[in-house]
Formats: structure tokens, C-alpha cells, sequence
């Protein structure tokens, strides 16, 4: 049996236009598939984001109300360590039981950015220096001077 020259010119056409939208839809699939993924990472990252801010809120609350701690200020005018360990462990078991602001650690530092303590390691003292590893701090020092001499910026 012959088949005709039309036929198989067909059959081909139609097993060549077979591939090829099998290429296409495959391509399309996969592209979906890494948009959600994508959508899906964007997602993680934003909530991420969220609490990251949500966490960095409540350390700005918590250090504005210790800076306002009669008794924080006066231990550590009069460099009164372990009457300012006393109180600050009591304030960090205080924080502790607030859900939100669990694990919130205390780091006091002298105003030459020296350690002072670490409520939560009160038995290593170091006086190490964090000037040159905590850049945040070398931020607000400066930002503090500023504002004690009395410039401001916009």
C-alpha cells in the first residue's frame, strides 16, 4: 500500500506542530511553576520583613523605657554594677513573661561604648569594646552628640 506524498507530508506537519507546543506548554509550565515559587519567596521575605520591624519596634520601646528608669540611670551614673545587675535581671524577668517581647536581651554599655554588662551572661564581664563591631551604636553616640550640642538635622 502507498501512502501518498500529501499524507505524510501531513503526518509530519502534524508530529513537528506536536513538538512544538509540547516545547511551548512545557516552557509555559515551567515559568508558572518558578512565578509561584517566586510569589511564594516574596511572600516568606515580606513576613520576614514584618517581624523583623515588629522586633526592632519593640527593642526601641523597651530601651526608651529603661532610659527613663530612675534607678537604671542612677546605678549607672554612680557606677553601680551590681545594684544595676539587680534591677535590670528584674526587668528582663519582666520582659520575659510579655510574649512579644520575649527573649529581648539587655546590653548595657558605657558611653565610650565599652560593655558593661550583658543581663543574660551577668558572670562574663569583659569591658570589651564595641565600638568597632557594633556600628549601630557608633550611630546613636553620634546621633546623641549631635543633639547634645544642641544641632539638629532634618
Amino acid at each position: 500500500m502507498k501512502l501518498s506524498k500529501g499524507l505524510i507530508i501531513g503526518t509530519i506537519a502534524i508530529v513537528i506542530s506536536i513538538l512544538i507546543l509540547g516545547y511551548f506548554f512545557r516552557d509555559y509550565m515551567i515559568h508558572k511553576q518558578n512565578s509561584m515559587i517566586q510569589q511564594r519567596i516574596d511572600n516568606h521575605l515580606e513576613n520576614l520583613l514584618d517581624k523583623i520591624r515588629d522586633r526592632k519596634n519593640i527593642i526601641l520601646i523597651a530601651s526608651v523605657l529603661l532610659s527613663y528608669d530612675t534607678d537604671v540611670k542612677r546605678c549607672l551614673r554612680d557606677n553601680k554594677r551590681d545594684e544595676c545587675k539587680e534591677h535590670l535581671k528584674e526587668i528582663q524577668t519582666k520582659f520575659d513573661s510579655i510574649s512579644f517581647s520575649e527573649n529581648v536581651k539587655i546590653h548595657v554599655h558605657t558611653s565610650d561604648l565599652k560593655s558593661f554588662f550583658r543581663v543574660w551572661d551577668l558572670d562574663n564581664i569583659k569591658n570589651d569594646n564595641l565600638m568597632f563591631f557594633r556600628d549601630s551604636l557608633q550611630i546613636i553616640k553620634k546621633s546623641w552628640l549631635v543633639l547634645k550640642l544642641g544641632v539638629f538635622l532634618c
